[in-house]
């Protein structure tokens, strides 16, 4: 039975980081082997004695918003997406709560942790074999797949929807061998080969998310030389690879590109014209995501308490139609203050049971960054994640 039971845990947090794999189209919906086995995951390990120890205050008034917007389906202008998208946040959340709550042996939270970290890495080696074949063989990945952007630059972005969701779990999941391996230069090693995967998907959201984890994770640190040591170290490597990427030409004109069009100064530029040209829906990443985030303000003050449930964005360029690319405001414009406070909830649940400064620098830094620059609320990815991490103390040991 325990191995039954670690097996399908394992099954669980692999598969759940990847949007396209082993998933399934049901009457419009996509459904997911993880899921199956995140509920499967759920019920083998939880036990009886243990669910006094999860319905708690802290639990109570997320469960409390949600079952508000359940009541709330009626009144929705769109009340079957507004539906599933409330079963899958029931679910995956609900799932994961129950997982992290349960687990107590050491045995299991290695499990747990270890099927992450293989995750993790499975999709920075895809994205590093995609680039490869893409930028010096065929032009198409290998393995995974890409997004073609600014009609000719291929982002690889493995088995997920696009570069930005797979570059959101790779900054985070870069921390897990810098901090858990002892070993300084094997730790080094493999973080920089996790972000020279994220280099290759040309993600600046997941750029700046690696370098504010980056802050928090010194400032909370007990031991900040050793960190300063391993990032060093890491960033030593990760210089190495890059210039490694510039010997052939292709891969000179990849850097170039992200220092030049995808650059600092020319996004602040493309941002001020695109300011100016913006009722011509002409608009850049960077402008749609500014204009999105506002309009779902807007939306958001239509209905501030209970929001307006599932938003159906008809024209990008219309005011008060979007969606938004910020998992904050799209909690506020569907489910209004309550769904601030109920994502809010969720994340300080996870929070306050982890037990290491890195899980909460990593918890806080999701919540600065990655969750203003992607969406959406119910990502199976992040709550595995954010479980997982919030299950390591001080013994866990690779």
């Amino acid at each position: 039975m325990n191995f039954i039971t670690n097996s399908i845990l394992a099954a669980c947090c692999f598969l759940s980081f990847s949007d396209l794999l082993f998933s399934f189209n049901i009457s419009g919906y996509t459904v997911r082997m993880a899921q199956l086995f995140l509920i499967l995951s759920a019920l083998m390990t939880l036990k009886r004695n243990q669910l006094k120890k999860i319905f708690k205050l802290e639990i109570l008034v997320p469960a409390g918003m949600l079952f508000v917007q359940f009541c709330m389906l009626n009144f929705r202008e769109y009340p079957q997406k507004t539906l599933v998208k409330l079963i899958w946040i029931t679910f995956n959340l609900g799932s994961c709560i129950l997982i992290t709550s349960s687990i107590e042996s050491l045995k299991l939270k290695k499990i747990f942790i270890n099927s992450v970290l293989s995750a993790i890495f499975f999709n920075a080696i895809i994205i590093i074999i995609d680039w490869y074949t893409i930028y010096q063989i065929s032009g198409n990945p290998l393995i995974g797949y890409a997004q073609e952007s600014y009609n000719f630059f291929k982002r690889p972005n493995s088995f997920y929807y696009e570069p930005s969701y797979v570059a959101a779990i790779l900054s985070l999941g870069a921390f897990l061998p810098l901090s858990l391996i002892k070993k300084t230069n094997l730790s080094a090693f493999l973080t920089s080969l996790v972000l020279t995967s994220l280099f290759m998907t040309s993600s600046r959201m997941g750029y700046v998310q690696f370098a504010v984890a980056c802050f928090f994770c010194f400032l909370f640190s007990k031991e900040k030389y050793l960190f300063l040591k391993k990032i060093t170290l890491t960033v030593v490597f990760l210089f190495i690879s890059i210039g490694l990427i510039s010997l052939s030409e292709s891969g000179k004109k990849f850097i170039e590109f992200q220092t030049g069009q995808l650059g600092v100064q020319e996004t602040i530029n493309r941002i001020k014209t695109d300011q100016e040209k913006s009722f011509t829906g002409e608009l850049h990443s960077e402008s749609n995501r500014i204009e999105n985030t506002k309009n779902g303000l807007k939306i958001w003050l239509q209905a501030p308490i209970l929001g307006n449930g599932f938003v159906m964005p008809k024209n990008l360029y219309k005011p008060l139609e979007p969606l938004t690319m910020n998992t904050w405001v799209e909690a506020l414009s569907e489910f209004g203050l309550t769904g601030f406070i109920m994502l809010y909830s969720f994340l300080a649940f996870f929070y306050r049971r982890s037990k290491t400064n890195f899980a909460k620098s990593l918890i806080i830094s999701h919540a600065i960054i990655n969750l203003n620059f992607t969406q959406t609320m119910p990502r199976l990815d992040y709550w595995i994640f954010i479980s997982a991490i919030s299950l390591i103390s001080s013994e866990f040991d690779l």
